[in-house]
């Protein structure tokens, strides 16, 4: 801003800027406010009615029009503002702290669109090193263009998957003529009337063998009783090996009637 500047109240000019101070002295700055470097000095008509409470804004009419000070939201409860009244100004922004706002703004956006564009490139340097050559991709699709082939000649009309299934068809048709060959023969019905006579006859061998083991029955149990005393005779009397007539039996005692004459039994000599 410079001298002469307008001066507005709520949008009409009631004076001008007849002073510019800068740097203001430390001790001179407002409270609080050690930043605030400029005193800027204006002239307003008496008649105008400047408050006490009243926001003081540099602002710029237009994008390179003039600045000018704005007096606006005056508070009529403060009363007028006397002559050497000190004011608080700020100042609206002017196009180059616009754009230091739109900067930072946009500046983390930024980074992260030059993040995003690193990692396509990134990616496409993967993709050409995936595509390349004598890549891994390139070496497999080349199989699998193999695999195919190797299907295609699988099945072809005269291939060995066809010559597979025909010969399927073949064994299947044979099973078919042997499975109607035994039907129409009855050749099952008649294996197993053979089994049902080869067990009929087991029967009668198992019956047979039955009754010959009941006749021996009688005479194996006296031959193994007589086995039985000889075993023992010879374990408590080895010597009647010599003397057989020195062992007494129970049985010498008994007497059985013949013809109703009681007759002794006799003790038979080896």
């Amino acid at each position: 801003i410079k001298p002469g500047a307008p001066v507005n109240l709520a949008g009409r000019k009631v004076g001008q800027v007849t002073k510019l101070f800068s740097p203001v002295p430390l001790s001179q700055r407002p409270e609080g406010k050690p930043e605030y470097e400029a005193l800027v000095e204006i002239k307003v008509n008496d008649a105008a009615g400047v408050y006490k409470e009243v926001s003081v804004t540099l602002s710029q009419f237009g994008l390179l029009g003039e600045f000018v000070i704005d007096l606006t939201s005056g508070d009529a409860a403060s009363g007028t503002a006397p002559e050497g009244y000190h004011f608080i100004g700020t100042r609206s922004p002017d196009i180059s702290q616009f754009m230091a706002e739109t900067l930072e703004t946009i500046q983390p956006v930024a980074e992260e669109a030059k993040l995003t564009l690193e990692q396509l490139r990134a990616t496409a340097d993967n993709l050409q090193k995936l595509t390349d050559e004598n890549s891994n991709f390139n070496a497999t699709m080349e199989r699998m263009k193999e695999l195919g082939d190797n299907l295609v000649r699988l099945s072809a009309e005269e291939g060995p998957l066809w010559s597979a299934v025909g010969k399927f068809d073949s064994l299947t048709g044979d099973l078919n003529h042997i499975s109607s060959d035994l039907v129409a023969k009855d050749t099952i019905n008649l294996t197993l009337q053979s089994v049902r006579g080869a067990v009929g006859d087991l029967e009668k061998t198992s019956a047979t063998l039955n009754s010959t083991v009941e006749d021996l029955g009688p005479g194996l149990s006296e031959t193994v009783r007589n086995a039985a005393q000889a075993t023992d005779t010879l374990k408590r009397q080895p010597w009647r090996l010599v003397w057989p007539g020195t062992k007494k039996y129970p049985e010498d005692k008994a007497d059985y009637l013949k013809d109703g004459v009681p007759v002794r039994r006799a003790i038979p000599v080896n």
